[in-house]
This record gives C-alpha cells, sequence and structure tokens, in this order.
C-alpha cells in the first residue's frame, strides 16, 4: 500500500519540485492539518491526526527522492581535490595524515615527510615544472 501513495499528490505539488517548493507545501499543510487546533479528542482531531501523518511521510519521501537524485555520483573514482575517504595509506598501511591535493590519495608521514600535500608521482611532476 505504501508503494502506492504519490508523495507529490499528497503535497499538492508537481514531481521534481524543488527543495524550497517542497518545504513551503509541507508548512501550509502542517498549519491546515496539525491536530492541537480542534478539541482533543474529537473525531474531527483524530482525522486531522491522520492527514497529518500522511503530510510528513508524503515531505521525507520527496525530500529523500529529490536529495538522492541530486547526490547521483557521476563516477565511482574519486574526484581530484577530494579526499577519497580511505583512512589508510596505501604504501605503509599508517593512518593518513593528509590527503593529496591532486589526487585524493591518503598519505601517511613516511610517504610525505614535508607534508606537502602531494604522493611521490605528483610531487615529481611538480618538481619537473
Amino acid at each position: 500500500m505504501a508503494a502506492a501513495r504519490d508523495p507529490w499528490r499528497i503535497l499538492g505539488i508537481p514531481p521534481g519540485s524543488g527543495e524550497g517548493e517542497i518545504r513551503r507545501a509541507f508548512l501550509g499543510l502542517v498549519r491546515r492539518h496539525h491536530p492541537d487546533q480542534f478539541p482533543r479528542g474529537s473525531p474531527e482531531a483524530r482525522w486531522h491526526e491522520e492527514r497529518l501523518k500522511e503530510v510528513i511521510w508524503a515531505y521525507q519521501e520527496a525530500r529523500r527522492r529529490t536529495s538522492s537524485a541530486a547526490r547521483r555520483p557521476v563516477a565511482d573514482a574519486p574526484s581530484p581535490r577530494r579526499p577519497s575517504f580511505r583512512l589508510h595509506c596505501n604504501a605503509h598501511q599508517r593512518w593518513a595524515v593528509i590527503y593529496c591535493t591532486a589526487c585524493g590519495a591518503p598519505l601517511c608521514s613516511r610517504c610525505d615527510p614535508a607534508l606537502t600535500g602531494y604522493c611521490g608521482q605528483h610531487r615529481r611532476q611538480r618538481m619537473q615544472m
């Protein structure tokens, strides 16, 4: 049953809407359906409470779908100037102190004793320049 629900229809916005539009629609529906506006225990309050649960689910689902589409990786290789999130250097299996600014390879203090921020390959290339 959860697969048949459409978060865009529940929020009343077109599919593919941006984060701001999703948030505005969500806040408007929360104001409209919050059960504290109605007498406690009344059928009307219970109905609005159930409706609010559905709105919260739709908001979370829409944000999840929007953010996962925006975060899709372009390639599996680490991008330059971004750490590869490996914690040990490849050569010595020691804790990485820094990452190469050119390729993102993890470097320990043995790999780069001067802490220049470049792996051996890129350090040689920079010296040849």
